[in-house]
């Protein structure tokens, strides 16, 4: 198995910038956090969840592929140290709309199913992310369609871009 450093690092190549990492105040980086963290729940980070990360990040955030990399390699850079998911939370619950939180958990279902395979840590971690946002089962039922669904993913209502 690679490692998933190595795996990120040679998927999204890093850029020196003589900066930290941004901390996880942002909603686009409490966005981006959240689905990166999804991706290493399961320990087993493969490239049809880098894909499927960097492709949400565009959609969602409206956004470049250049600028979309420089938040997962953001996000990424936090994943290296002590992470905790809790910061983003709290940004996403206090800064989404319902519908942006629902949104955010269909993406969080799109990472877990990617790879065909559900983890009892990915679970664990989309019940902690429910909870914190305050969604219910229904709505968590409701996101788990949609990301099966071939519907095009629509920009966040809350994202600061363009």
């Amino acid at each position: 198995m690679i490692p998933l450093s190595s795996l990120f690092s040679r998927f999204f190549p890093a850029k020196k910038t003589g900066q930290e990492a941004v901390p996880c105040l942002s909603r686009e980086m409490a966005f981006v956090g959240l689905l990166v963290e999804m991706a290493y729940a399961d320990a087993q980070l493969d490239e049809r969840e880098m894909e499927m990360i960097k492709h949400i990040v565009q959609e969602r955030l409206h956004l470049k592929e250049e600028d979309a990399l420089l938040l997962l390699r953001q996000a990424h850079e936090m994943m290296q140290k002590d992470y905790d998911h809790r910061p983003c939370t709290k940004t996403v619950a206090s800064g989404f709309s319902h519908g942006d939180k629902l949104s955010l958990i269909e993406d969080l279902w799109r990472i877990l199913l990617v790879d065909r395979y559900v983890d009892v840590r990915e679970s664990k971690l989309l019940r902690s992310v429910q909870l914190a946002l305050g969604m219910s089962l229904e709505d968590i039922e409701k996101a788990r369609e949609r990301a099966t669904s071939t519907e095009p993913l629509k920009p966040l209502e809350c994202s600061c871009q363009g």
